[in-house]
């Protein structure tokens, strides 16, 4: 690895202190904390103090908390998110090893609730012992990330067109002007689809059934039959619109068509296709 993917903001200030290299990141006054200072919300915190890691190119999080007998926060801790040591959690019956090394990193971010309101900063912690990020993974940094309303409009519209979430990302980029300017990661996409079809459980047959009453709702001609089983799920369905009448004119040439197999929900989609007397499509059901 290149000595210059190994650092980050080329003015950091290394001290090797008991053996033990620290990295203090340079950052002009403006993202620095100070103590003492002040904030009206943990909130506010968080957004400065990951403003700041920004501008130093770590990530931060929140850790540990104390609130008083009614349940007030009155003392935060934010740290590096290479704080602690590595663990491994489990997600189901998968071992998943967490895809971000941690170092026992000591950089931290403490606020103290003022009895004058708001939070004051007491601790601020700025050596780590690890370099910091290297400028082309500077965008990978997890607080850094977001999937933007914009991103998640346009992730939905592509979900619904059947682009998977790793086109999506190039998509993004393309209209950003290169993947490091899209703000989030491939895996953000993924999850972002995940937590949508999650909500969707339950709820997908009515979707399906409301969907088709609006359909027979601005076209009298629109016609459909859904049968489920004895556990309500959705077994069959079919549907077929105002096109099913020029079968009267065109039946001669009809299409059945069962090689759309490969869905969400494992069902096979079969469709009638016709063609008129001009080889243009004018059945489909």
């Amino acid at each position: 690895m290149e000595a210059n993917e190994m650092q980050g903001p080329m003015e950091n200030q290394l001290e090797i202190v008991a053996g033990i290299c620290f990295f203090y990141p340079q950052v002009t006054n403006e993202f620095k904390p100070t103590i003492g200072q002040r904030f009206e919300a943990l909130d506010e915190v968080l957004e400065f103090y990951n403003n700041y890691a920004r501008e130093a190119w770590f990530s931060v999080r929140m850790h540990s908390s104390k609130k008083n007998k009614d349940g007030e926060i009155t003392r935060k801790e934010f740290v590096c998110n290479k704080e602690g040591s590595n663990t491994k959690e489990w997600i189901g019956d998968e071992q998943k090893r967490h895809g971000l090394t941690k170092y026992g990193c000591k950089a931290r971010l403490i606020v103290v609730r003022s009895k004058f309101g708001g939070y004051a900063v007491t601790i601020f912690d700025e050596g780590h012992n690890h370099p910091m990020t290297s400028p082309r993974r500077r965008h990978l940094l997890k607080s850094h990330r977001k999937v933007t309303k914009c991103h998640k409009i346009l992730a939905d519209q592509l979900n619904v067109a059947n682009i998977p979430p790793h086109k999506q990302f190039d998509i993004l980029g393309l209209q950003v002007g290169g993947i490091e300017n899209v703000g989030c990661t491939q895996e953000d996409l993924y999850n972002h689809r995940r937590k949508v079809r999650n909500k969707m459980k339950g709820y997908d047959g009515k979707m399906l059934h409301d969907h088709f009453l609006l359909k027979q709702e601005r076209n009298s001609e629109f016609t459909f039959k859904i049968q489920a089983n004895e556990e309500h799920k959705i077994t069959q369905c079919f549907w077929a619109d105002a096109s099913w009448q020029a079968y009267k004119f065109y039946g001669d040439v009809v299409i059945f068509d069962t090689t759309y197999s490969t869905n969400w929900y494992s069902m096979i989609f079969a469709l009638f296709m016709g063609v008129n007397n001009h080889f243009c499509w004018c059945l489909s059901k």
